[in-house]
């Protein structure tokens, strides 16, 4: 199995909601790979290639998808010559991006298209059409920051505190000191 790997990070104004894009691509043999749960949520652009997935009952994955956490392990089967662009978002950075709950997506990938708006969808073109890396993590950018320009809801920000909080104490803090 090879395949290049490269990561990116989002530009200031997209950091707090996104961890980093990761571009898998040149993988010149299909593989399979057992994914263990995690609580990471993540917006993929398939260019090329196809891969499958346990989480869709191991149909084709869509050309542009989303995946909540994973609660059980999944298998991901990648395709010959694979060239995938995900958006790894931190912890409320889906929801804050596109007001989804991510727990609707728990132990799924999903069509992104078919939870998407119409706007949307036509940004999502513009991304799958984008001919080398880094016209796509432009144009991926620029749709993120167009998102961002949406209402912030107050829920939003506390959970977002919560986040901070867990992850700075390492998970160890009592649950009444998040209210």
């Amino acid at each position: 199995m090879h395949f290049k790997l490269r990561s990116f990070r989002p530009c200031r104004a997209l950091n707090p909601y996104i961890h980093c894009y990761v571009n898998m691509s040149e993988n010149h043999e299909p593989w399979n790979q057992l994914l263990i749960p995690i609580s990471i949520q993540n917006l993929g652009f398939i260019f090329d290639g196809n891969m499958t997935s346990s989480l869709d009952k191991n149909n084709m994955v869509s050309r542009s998808f989303v995946v909540g956490q994973q609660e059980h392990p999944q298998l991901a089967s990648f395709g010959k010559d694979l060239d995938i662009i995900t958006v790894i978002f931190k912890p409320s950075g889906m929801h804050r991006l596109f007001g989804i709950p991510m727990n609707l997506f728990t132990d799924r990938a999903i069509d992104f298209e078919l939870v998407c708006s119409t706007h949307d969808k036509y940004k999502v073109q513009q991304i799958l059409e984008s001919r080398t890396i880094l016209q796509r993590i432009a144009t991926i950018e620029s749709y993120l920051l167009d998102r961002l320009s949406h209402k912030i809801s107050y829920q939003t920000n506390q959970i977002e505190y919560a986040s901070r909080i867990i992850f700075e104490r390492n998970g160890n803090i009592p649950i009444k000191r998040l209210a």
